[in-house]
């Protein structure tokens, strides 16, 4: 990788691990002219640096992550017009250009119509269908955390694990983003010896709450730049999900994650299968609070009770 930035890592305490995780003032101008879609870029890094994979190596250095090649954001603006209207663009596609930086961050390019210095959002990873509501005072964007999640071998999946932020303001078809980390993970070791196809994590009172732990959420983003993620925005009773799945093959003696929203877990149960075959169940009744950039370390699986 290009060096010359830091590295930013995860640093795992007990069963949970925390990581370390612009407000723009505009003069409305008298005339306003839309510039055809043009090309800009954006530097992205991330304040928690939990991006799109975790990067194998020993000691701290174990859960350093980076960009990769392929990554996406989803873009949107929001102007304010001269006739204290709001008009705004949503969900364009920006795509990583080169290579990531030695610190995980990358840049994104992209085209987007641009005038009167438009705000610009941006939530990674890329996704079809995010819808985004904007006005002076901000951003919502309605996004999904995938239920189910495909299994990566010592990493999670990169389309679940959300984050966003809002952009510096254009210079010389340049910006820069920092992207809020939102979403936890949930790191098991399937047994050695033993293969899944399969693995649950899920709260079974979960539905009480009116809670969930994937699914349609909504990204809130302020005109200042601050993030957080709203997991009941429009909800009603028992509309949450309290299953995520990871689906594929899974190697025994091989970690794996699950992305989860930031929760408090109250009867928390993870189940392995092998086919139709159970090979696996860890359950507990202990409450978890699970914050965003968090991980929480089940350990290698067995029928046990989580004792904590």
């Amino acid at each position: 990788m290009v060096t010359g930035m830091k590295h930013i890592k995860f640093a795992v305490a007990a069963m949970i691990a925390a990581i370390c995780l612009p407000a723009c003032n505009k003069a409305l101008e008298e005339t306003e002219i839309d510039e055809p879609a043009g090309s800009f870029t954006i530097t992205a890094s991330n304040d928690s640096n939990t991006r799109s994979s975790l990067i194998g190596g020993s000691g701290t250095d174990r859960n350093n992550v980076t960009f990769t090649k392929g990554d996406e954001l989803s873009v949107c603006t929001y102007k304010t017009t001269v006739n204290d209207f709001g008009s705004s663009q949503n969900n364009v596609r920006f795509q990583m250009s080169g290579n990531p930086y030695s610190d995980g961050s990358a840049d994104f390019s992209g085209e987007i119509t641009l005038s009167n210095n438009p705000d610009i959002y941006a939530m990674y990873p890329y996704q079809e269908g995010v819808t985004c509501n904007a006005n002076s005072s901000g951003i919502t964007m309605h996004v999904t955390i995938p239920i189910v999640q495909k299994p990566v071998k010592g990493s999670y999946d990169p389309a679940a694990a959300l984050s966003a932020g809002k952009a510096a303001p254009l210079s010389n078809k340049r910006t820069s983003i920092s992207l809020t980390n939102l979403c936890c993970l949930i790191k098991f070791t399937v047994p050695e010896g033993r293969h899944a196809t399969r693995a649950e994590f899920s709260d079974n009172l979960m539905d009480y709450n009116n809670l969930t732990l994937a699914g349609n959420v909504d990204i809130k983003i302020t005109s200042g730049g601050a993030v957080s993620l709203d997991l009941q925005s429009g909800r009603g009773p028992y509309s949450s999900e309290d299953t995520v799945i990871l689906e594929g093959d899974m190697e025994g003696g091989c970690d794996y994650y699950f992305v989860v929203a930031p929760i408090q877990l109250q009867s928390m149960q993870v189940t392995l299968y092998d086919g139709d075959k159970k090979i696996s169940d860890v359950l507990t009744n202990k409450d978890v609070t699970l914050k965003r950039s968090q991980i929480l370390d089940l350990g290698i699986m067995g029928y046990r009770e989580l004792k904590g």
